[in-house]
């Protein structure tokens, strides 16, 4: 399970409610693998005022606790010596993951590892620790000692980007953060700086002085030693030169932050050799798969990662030319696509390099953009299957399906909170409705989200109809991808795509929609072989296949015309015609 405290209190695939439980949660995790007495608990919940029966409170939150957790692997909540304590493995607990990262990058000899260590272990923090927890016997000291170690990990990250050379974004930061912290002198350095190392000595200066007047006026010290010496330095223009900046790429979108599930799938993509590929039909959650995958292993790629979108008409060629942009190299003008990827091999030739290539749509798009080096990693997503991909590469392909019912259930609430727990009967049957679509779960749970005055139970029984179905689940900001790609087919798949949609949840072979379309073999196993490859069919025995119920919701819109379809249902009931076919041969 994943424990977060730094910010609001979550943990993955658990509704916390907002309970005095909570808190004590809360308390536990801030103490994971050690003691806490009852009384240092009624302390925490009720300060000087705790209420009668206060150690019974106590006992009978801890039990919701200790219920919420039951079955979680690896964790339990345990009577322990007058109190409680919560046996969690310390990188389950963000505070305790962030601490093992600051301690890896304080223990490395080399600015990429530290900078690597550092961008993950601050990139745990989501707000204020504790951010939404009510607990007034807690000292401010406590979380300002947090917030401390999050600075302090802040300015050694610095330090490191400013050994490698200083940039814009790392300016703004520096500035944000001297706006929070104006007495702490070292990420005023820190900002005077980069500000010199850009050619900006006169801002620097002039950050040196708002800090000066701000220590005498509301402290009434002067700046330390270490600072005046600085702004001596950058008076004289005697300051190191700044290091020629080399490019680190860190281009991975936004892990999503309930991500859950996927164990099977995340294990084998840890243990794949070579090029990852991630198959699956539209909507089943390969890119957030391929993210969230990259984000947990990113401190294994210290040269950084590299991310391009192959959706749409993206050529090789242009394709090339963003990632040579993204690790800073200008490709000669006039390069052709062999000269492109020759360029980008040699660029990354021994560095260790995560590359994501998502939303491939053929082997051909893909086989220029391979890295030669094993010391680069590359993830693949496409809705296809690339057998010349693996053919040629090696790649390990990882073939996506849906969500479990459990899953699904877990996401909405996960979205919906409380609200969810009042009717888990329609939580249930609304992630069934979702058919194990991990888009559609999410694309519903936001739907409820951004009406609350709507009961679950209103938006499973609009996708109890089937006209409504996917028209519900599209939404605005970026619509429904089972529906565009459905749209995207050649036209002859799509037309056999609505003949089969004529009936539900049989399983045809190629003789019998053959018989059924009226059509050429030919043009039945070039469409059946389309539908297969963008996983819209799944084949039961060789030439055998039928319609995933979400693919046939989705398709209603390529249903034969009134006529042709009567017609067609015709041929189907025809006694010893069709029939006989129906698992017919391909």
């Amino acid at each position: 399970m994943d424990f977060r405290v730094l910010g609001p209190v979550l943990v993955r695939e658990l509704v916390l409610g907002a309970g005095k439980h909570r808190a004590v949660l809360a308390v536990l995790l801030l103490e994971a693998n050690r003691a806490v007495r009852i009384e240092r608990l009624v302390d925490l919940l009720w300060a000087d005022q705790p209420p009668e029966r206060a150690r019974n409170l106590v006992s009978g939150y801890v039990s919701k606790v200790r219920k919420a957790l039951d079955g979680r692997a690896g964790v339990r909540v345990e009577t322990w010596r007058g109190g409680y304590r919560l046996v969690v493995h310390p990188d389950s607990v963000d505070l305790y993951r962030f601490r093992r990262l600051v301690r890896e990058a304080r223990e490395a000899t080399g600015d990429d590892a530290v900078i690597v260590a550092l961008t993950e272990a601050l990139a745990l923090w989501s707000g204020p620790a504790l951010a939404d927890v009510d607990l007034p016997g807690l000292a401010p000291s406590v979380t300002e000692a947090l917030e401390q170690e999050r600075v302090a990990a802040f300015e050694d990250l610095v330090d490191a980007r400013l050994r490698v050379g200083a940039d814009i974004d790392l300016i703004g930061q520096l500035g944000e953060a001297v706006d929070a912290h104006p007495f702490r002198e070292r990420l005023v350095g820190q900002l005077m700086t980069a500000l010199a190392q850009r050619g900006r000595p006169a801002e620097a200066l002039s950050t040196f002085r708002r800090c000066a007047d701000a220590l005498r006026d509301e402290l009434g010290v002067p700046p330390g030693a270490a600072l005046r010496e600085l702004e001596r330095a950058i008076r004289a223009d005697s300051l190191s030169p700044a290091p020629v900046s080399r490019p680190r790429p860190a281009q991975l979108p936004a892990d999503l932050a309930d991500f859950l599930g996927r164990d099977a799938e995340l294990a084998a993509l840890s243990t794949g050799a070579g090029p990852l590929l991630i198959t699956g039909q539209p909507g089943a959650g390969k890119t957030a798969l391929a993210v969230h995958w990259a984000h947990r292993e990113r401190e294994r790629f210290p040269d950084g990662q590299l991310h391009v979108d192959l959706r749409g008409e993206v050529t090789p060629r242009q394709a090339l030319l963003r990632l040579l942009d993204g690790l800073g190299v200008r490709p000669e003008q006039g390069d052709d696509e062999r000269a492109l990827a020759a360029r980008f091999r040699s660029t990354v030739d021994g560095k260790k390099l995560l590359v994501l290539l998502d939303g491939a749509t053929s082997s051909a798009q893909v086989l220029p953009l391979l890295p030669g080096s094993p010391s680069c990693q590359v993830v693949i997503t496409s809705a296809r299957r690339l057998d010349a991909l693996v053919l040629h590469s090696g790649a390990k392909s990882v073939q996506l399906s849906g969500f479990r019912a459990s899953e699904s259930v877990a996401l909405i609430n996960s979205v919906l909170g409380d609200r969810a727990l009042r009717d888990p009967v329609a939580v249930r049957r609304l992630a069934t409705l979702c058919c194990g679509l991990p888009v559609a779960v999410r694309s519903a749970a936001v739907l409820l989200a951004a009406h609350p005055a709507w009961p679950v139970s209103h938006l499973a029984s609009r996708l109890a109809d089937e006209q409504q179905w996917a028209d519900s689940l599209a939404l605005s900001e970026d619509g429904f991808r089972m529906v565009s790609a459905l749209r995207e087919l050649p036209s002859g798949a799509r037309e056999l795509l609505g003949y089969f949609g004529l009936l539900p949840r049989e399983d045809l072979g190629t003789e019998a929609l053959t018989l059924l379309t009226n059509r050429p073999r030919w043009w039945v196993e070039e469409g059946l072989s389309t539908l297969h490859d963008a996983h819209f069919l799944a084949e039961t025995v060789p030439g055998v296949y039928y319609l995933p119920t979400v693919v046939r919701l989705c398709a209603k819109p390529f249903l034969p015309a009134r006529k042709e379809a009567d017609a067609a249902v015709e041929r189907w009931r025809y006694p010893g015609v069709v029939r006989l076919f129906a698992v017919g041969s391909a």
